[in-house]
């Protein structure tokens, strides 16, 4: 008798290690989704307590997370085009490589949280912090970040073409390799950045402060203005914006 049920318990444990067939395989998929799409984690879940969740790979798309905790969690390589991600409280979770097209992070906290490689182009990020975060190769084109803080960012080739920084401050970030082309700077801080090798083409400096910015001498200023507003070091000669528009037009 032992031996018979041994021999029962043994088939039995060996069929549950089988494959799944195509319909359970399909069920499985199809819980697993439903899961993932849960209203607690995407659709609309505001002020949620999502630290340290893993939600990396998934697509957040016009997802509705306002005020979210998601510090420490992992949102490597999402994609969340449109998605509302204002107020939230991201300071050391994972963007890397995540896709957040025209998505809104309105004083947002991402600081030192890791985005190398994420895309925020047109994205609305009004005020966010990134102290000390991680933004090499990240994309900034056509974004909002007027008075947004970044003070101690690794921002090395990161790319802010034509974003609007206004009053932004950069103190003691390195932007080695940055790319502020077109980009609205008026009233930026740099004191102490690194804009090693940084473009700043056809950029107006009305009120920046690049007095104590590091590293001038290889950076790109082609076609770059100042106002009487700009505080420069003497070192550094820019044409005046007033000039400059009379011979452009």
């Amino acid at each position: 008798m032992a031996k018979t049920l041994l021999k029962y318990g043994i088939a039995a444990a060996c069929a549950s290690l089988l494959p799944l067939s195509a319909t359970a395989q399909d069920t499985a998929q199809d819980v697993a989704a439903r899961v993932s799409w849960a209203p607690s984690h995407s659709g609309s879940c505001t002020d949620c307590a999502l630290a340290g969740r893993s939600m990396a790979g998934w697509n957040l798309s016009k997802a509705h997370y306002p005020g979210a905790v998601l510090s420490s969690a992992n949102l490597r390589s999402v994609i969340a085009h449109n998605a509302n991600f204002d107020h939230v409280k991201a300071d050391r979770a994972d963007f890397r490589r995540a896709d957040l097209t025209s998505s809104s992070f309105v004083e947002a906290e991402l600081n030192g949280a890791r985005l190398q490689g994420a895309n925020f182009t047109g994205a609305n990020m009004r005020q966010a912090s990134f102290l000390e975060t991680f933004v090499v190769g990240t994309k900034f084109i056509g974004t909002t970040l007027d008075h947004a803080k970044f003070h101690g960012a690794i921002a090395v080739r990161a790319d802010f073409s034509a974003a609007n920084l206004t009053g932004a401050n950069f103190e003691g970030a390195n932007l080695s390799g940055a790319i502020f082309d077109n980009a609205v700077l008026s009233g930026v801080e740099f004191k102490e950045a690194s804009v090693s090798d940084a473009s700043f083409r056809n950029v107006r400096f009305s009120g920046a402060d690049l007095r104590f910015a590091r590293d001038l001498e290889s950076a790109n200023f082609e076609g770059a203005c100042a106002t009487a507003e700009t505080l420069m070091p003497d070192t550094l000669v820019l044409a005046d914006c007033i000039t400059y528009d009379t011979e452009t037009d």
